[in-house]
């Protein structure tokens, strides 16, 4: 499976887990930075290829990183256009498009999430597949995208919305068909000058479509690190598991 991980996040929201100017694919969660995990993640889950959007800062620690992990597969990288019009992971889809294998399906991945002890297998699901979690425990489900499912499908995704409509979240974590490649390129063309696009609108659009499956992850085995409490969570929890570990093998 070809993946997309998009690491071009800056980490506003984060601080003051880290301080300023690190970006969030570069945050300690446990014993490696946040991008090693996921990597790491989608490579166990069967990807054969990973192109990384990046956003160009701190480079040389985001390739020393990379470069110091072991049993992945390649790792291409494009970094993100700086044009006030053209805002968002969205449009860095858009632009991949001439780099993934026509005819094939491809995964998309957020830079900022964390999977604890889970494990993800591309080989047992469909295109267009969603991997959903339940809403943290007493955190403000207006700040996630919520999840509406009626059987095996999705039926509708709401992006942040002010009265809670599921217990179900999305963790951005999907496979999609290649044909979502056109329709990402046509959102894009029709968005409005400076509209920060997201992949969430692309997952909506499918969503529409009544094509989308899903997958609920267990509580407690994905953490959304967008925030400093989020960052927090997510480090106990892998530093604990990483002792365990440790423990385990002595």
């Amino acid at each position: 499976m070809q993946v997309v991980g998009f690491f071009g996040g800056k980490g506003t929201r984060s601080r003051p887990a880290v301080a300023a100017p690190i970006q969030k694919h570069l945050i300690t969660i446990g014993n490696l930075p946040l991008i090693g995990h996921v990597i790491q993640t989608i490579s166990k889950a069967g990807a054969s290829k990973i192109y990384a959007s990046l956003n160009g800062q701190h480079p040389d620690q985001t390739m020393q990183t990379i470069t110091g992990l072991k049993q992945i597969p390649p790792v291409a990288y494009t970094y993100s256009q700086e044009d006030p019009e053209e805002v968002g992971p969205l449009y860095d889809l858009a632009r991949m498009k001439p780099w993934l294998t026509a005819g094939e399906p491809f995964a998309v991945v957020n830079g900022d999430t964390y999977f604890h002890d889970y494990t993800v297998d591309f080989a047992e699901v469909t295109a267009p597949h969603l991997w959903t979690t339940p809403v943290p425990n007493g955190a403000d489900p207006s700040q996630f995208g919520q999840v509406v499912t009626d059987g095996s499908r999705v039926t509708s995704l709401v992006e942040k919305p002010d009265v809670q409509q599921s217990q179900l979240i999305s963790t951005g974590f999907a496979v999609l068909p290649y044909d979502a490649l056109d329709l990402a390129i046509d959102l894009c063309q029709n968005a409005e000058p400076g509209q920060e696009m997201h992949i969430a609108f692309l997952l909506a659009a499918l969503v529409k479509q009544k094509r989308v499956e899903y997958t609920i992850i267990p509580s407690g085995h994905f953490y959304d690190c967008g925030t400093a409490e989020a960052i927090n969570a997510a480090s106990n929890a892998a530093w604990q598991a990483h002792i365990e570990h440790k423990a385990a093998a002595q």
